[in-house]
């Protein structure tokens, strides 16, 4: 997750920026992203195209599954890639 200094903006502002802007995901944190998720206005399973970053969404995905299931990152180690 991101450390920031900046407090994580409204859901309703961050998905009108993912929606409304050309930068759209690249604006957002990963924090934010998160929240997104959190809050049910966009699936998990969706962010690789959300995001339009494979990458990063896989990542966020693992932070989300993680601290849900308050499983470590040496967890994962033993998930097939």
């Amino acid at each position: 997750m991101d450390l920031h200094k900046n407090p994580i903006r409204s859901n309703h502002v961050c998905l009108n920026i993912l929606k409304n802007s050309e930068e759209g995901p690249e604006l957002l944190t990963d924090d934010e992203i998160i929240s997104l998720v959190d809050a049910n206005l966009i699936q998990a399973r969706n962010l690789e195209k959300e995001l339009q970053d494979f990458e990063r969404g896989v990542k966020i995905r693992y932070a989300i599954i993680s601290n849900r299931y308050n499983m470590s990152f040496v967890a994962w180690c033993y998930f097939p890639k």
